[in-house]
């Protein structure tokens, strides 16, 4: 069954993906079809846009006992493509409590929920899933970057971000979440560093472009601050992260005694930072088992 998957994916891949149609469907014909197939044929069939026709060879095998966690979730795609969201719900919920092993379905509807702009939704699902899974890195990376979403649990969601980061130390979206858990700590120095390190490695992510801007605001370092957060204008962000780095724009514009030959240097020292109670600094991370 592996081997007949790779070999569909590879024939997609070079744009030969009704040739594998093709071939699947006179093995389906020859042998019957069976779970292994079924997964497949609708896989494929999903890719090739045809929806109606992989609904159909899935549906015939939901009613098995048990049914792999990977059906759920390409069954929820499949029902995505065909803009059927009460079914992606339902779905990816009776997969939670028919595969209560399978992960990637927590993920998915915390993920759904967002979709729905209902972080809060999202959040419970992936605070039960941490209990489920308390060593998923994925799981207690997106957790923490729920809680940093709703401005929640700013102690907790720096705990889960550091772990989940020390598990998966190359993974960007994971560099973002810590630095950006950093921040709202207070703990500047640190959330440069890393959100560097994420630049770095992602230099076209507005998200992140935005999130050192944020920290060199709260700095006070306020050219480096405007070249970053106008960088990040220049890619899709969602409405809430343009409306706040507009607002930090038009605050900037009307700031005074700049001086546009040190980007270095600390603009209005006087001046009161909404965060200026925030203490810097005051963690010492275990960065040894980072590479």
């Amino acid at each position: 069954p592996d081997l007949l998957f790779r070999f569909c994916h590879i024939l997609l891949e070079l744009g030969k993906g009704k040739l594998a149609q093709k071939k699947l469907n006179k093995i389906i014909a020859d042998k019957g079809v069976d779970l292994n197939l079924s997964f497949t044929a609708a896989w494929l069939s999903m890719n090739l846009k045809e929806n109606k026709k992989a609904l159909e060879f899935l549906s015939a095998m939901m009613g098995l006992e048990p049914v792999p966690g990977p059906f759920y979730s390409l069954l929820a795609q499949i029902y995505e493509n065909l803009g059927k969201n009460d079914k992606i719900e339902t779905t990816l919920k009776d997969c939670i409590v028919k595969n209560s092993s399978y992960a990637p379905a927590r993920l998915e509807l915390a993920k759904f929920y967002v979709g729905k702009n209902n972080k809060a939704q999202a959040l419970e699902v992936l605070k039960q899933a941490a209990k489920a899974f308390p060593e998923d890195p994925e799981i207690s990376g997106n957790l923490a970057w729920l809680f940093l979403e709703n401005e929640t649990d700013f102690d907790l969601a720096l705990d889960l971000a550091r772990k989940a980061h020390e598990k998966l130390p190359d993974q960007v979206w994971l560099m973002d979440t810590l630095g950006w858990a950093y921040y709202h700590k207070g703990i500047y120095s640190q959330a440069e560093w890393m959100l560097e390190a994420a630049a770095k490695k992602a230099p076209e992510k507005g998200i992140i472009q935005y999130h050192q801007g944020m920290v060199f605001y709260r700095q006070g370092r306020l050219l480096k601050a405007r070249k970053k957060l106008e960088a990040a204008l220049t890619h899709d962000l969602s409405e809430l992260d343009t409306a706040q780095i507009r607002g930090v724009l038009s605050d900037l514009s009307e700031d005074k005694g700049q001086n546009s030959l040190d980007e270095e240097m600390i603009f209005n020292p006087d001046r009161t930072t909404p965060f200026q109670d925030m203490e810097d600094d005051i963690l010492t991370p275990d960065w040894s088992k980072v590479k």
